[in-house]
């Protein structure tokens, strides 16, 4: 999922997930979805933003 949305979220060295950017905007929004759906540990949802 790192691969997929570098920009959104990186496994740090005790193999728990960060995300760098909560509130991505439009031009992210698939990557996000994708890096949710490729995520191994399913650690990854999405919400519908407001």
């Amino acid at each position: 999922m790192c691969a997929v949305a570098p920009d959104l979220f990186e496994v740090d060295e005790d193999d728990q997930l960060r995300v760098l950017d909560e509130r991505p905007g439009a031009a992210l929004w698939d990557l996000a979805e994708d890096a949710a759906q490729a995520c191994p540990k399913m650690a990854i949802s999405i919400e519908e933003q407001r």
